[in-house]
């Protein structure tokens, strides 16, 4: 009786409830995160997990803090001092509580490195998963394609400005193109945070500068200020908008919390960000409007007084 019990347990029949289950449970599991690309292990050409927390926080000031604190002043001119400000605070706040469930997503599911592959682990459920891969991984290209336009634009601003010259501005794009895409040879973000703590010192350095020269050549109650504007629905729309390209640094967020030696510590790397950038932005926009006025330029950094303070800016 034993051996015909054995030799029953041991039937393909018998044993098919089992292998199914097994199979069921292996389609449930996530798909597994590519070692040979970003677990940085043995034989691997590139180690991708080089980011302590304070330089993924320098990163992302970096990414986070560059154009959109310049249009901040103009935002306040146009709602008003008290809504402004109440602006960049909500703002602020979203930007944090969806910096935490981007990386608590990314926790869940280790594998995702860009918004393409989040909408794919959301489309599953409806049987959309790689079309949404397709349609988001393609915005969040065209995203990052106009935010560098944006970056070429000033860049050609700057070389305008330095230069005196009748160099056409389309020549000084094809300069920045080339200086920006030498930059960009780093394959790991390590690099990348060094070159982003000049880029964090350039910009705060500029905006306190533009911010010591407004409060000089126009001081505090020499211009009028308006707590609060009635404006019409389409000035209020691109007001918040402004303030919500100021903080649009989470298209990037996947990839850096990619390259976290401890991806746990991204945490630490946010509250730097919201931090630093949110005191900033506050400073900038709120001296900056006092001091010039409803008249006050975008980029605000127009508004310095001297030539020669915006050329060195």
């Amino acid at each position: 009786m034993g051996a015909a019990s054995e030799a029953a347990a041991t039937r393909p029949e018998a044993q098919a409830p089992a292998k199914a289950k097994k199979e069921e449970d292996e389609k449930q599991q996530p798909p597994p995160e590519q070692a040979s690309d970003w677990a940085g292990g043995e034989g691997d050409l590139i180690d991708y997990h080089t980011l302590n927390w304070w330089q993924g926080g320098i990163v992302l000031i970096a990414e986070t803090v560059s154009l959109g604190i310049l249009a901040l002043p103009s935002v306040l001119a146009t709602v008003g001092l008290a809504p402004g400000v109440a602006l960049i605070l909500v703002m602020s706040a979203l930007s944090t509580y969806s910096g935490m469930v981007i990386a608590e997503f990314r926790a869940a599911y280790p594998f995702v490195q860009n918004f393409g592959d989040a909408l794919e682990v959301i489309g599953k459920s409806i049987g959309m998963g790689p079309l949404f891969q397709e349609v988001f991984g393609w915005a969040q290209v065209t995203f990052q394609v106009f935010v560098m336009a944006s970056h070429l634009l000033t860049w050609t601003i700057c070389l305008n400005t330095l230069t005196d010259s009748s160099t056409c501005t389309i020549v000084w794009a094809v300069v920045g193109l080339g200086v920006f895409a030498v930059l960009n040879f780093p394959r790991t973000l390590k690099h990348t945070a060094w070159m982003s703590m000049a880029s964090c010192v350039s910009i705060t350095v500029a905006v306190l500068v533009t911010i010591g020269d407004v409060a000089y050549e126009r001081p505090i109650g020499s211009k009028s200020i308006e707590i609060a504007r009635e404006i019409p629905l389409t000035s209020a729309i691109l007001a918040v908008t402004n303030i919500a390209v100021s903080f649009s640094s989470h298209s990037c967020f996947f990839s850096v919390i990619g390259e976290f030696k401890k991806p746990e510590d991204f945490p630490k790397a946010l509250a730097l960000l919201q931090v630093a950038d949110t005191t900033l932005y506050l400073v900038a926009a709120i001296v900056i409007y006092v001091c010039v006025g409803p008249d006050v330029p975008s980029p605000a950094l127009s508004a310095a007084a001297s030539r020669d303070v915006r050329k060195a800016i």
